[in-house]
């Protein structure tokens, strides 16, 4: 544990929030707007009962974002939330001299990025798309 005791807590609920999230699109338990509250007040309550010291809000604001980004319906609003919130625990790993956590983290965030390249090169296909259909009608 490398002496993260907040990260492990924070961690442990998120194996939680994700078996909740991964049963979201198909279960109507997972779908409630409930689980948005419980996980933010456990985020919330982790840093308290786990304190050591104001490094202990960082993964607790990180988790609290991607928390927020999963209820998005946006795919680009969850990977900002995402990337802001894996930064939180780059800055946490980094403290704790935790290598795996940064790198772990430090992919989530790339992969973020890459999300975003790919979606603007899918919108400027979809806008030549368009533009292309629209001077093939102007010309019939």
């Amino acid at each position: 544990m490398v002496g993260a005791f907040t990260g492990s807590v924070i961690n442990g609920i998120a194996v939680l929030r994700e078996i909740v999230f991964y049963h979201k699109e198909e279960k109507k338990w997972a779908k409630s707007k409930v689980w948005l509250i419980v996980f933010l007040l456990l985020m919330t309550a982790a840093p308290i009962v786990s304190w050591q010291g104001f490094i202990s809000l960082l993964p607790a604001i990180g988790s609290s974002l991607v928390v927020v980004g999963f209820y998005c319906s946006n795919p680009k609003l969850l990977r900002i939330f995402g990337i802001i919130g894996q930064s939180f625990w780059v800055v946490y790993s980094c403290i704790i001299l935790n290598l795996g956590g940064i790198i772990g983290s430090s992919l989530c965030i790339l992969g973020g990025i890459i999300g975003f390249i790919n979606d603007l090169k899918i919108q400027k296909i979809k806008e030549s798309d368009k533009k292309i259909v629209k001077e093939k009608n102007n010309e019939g």
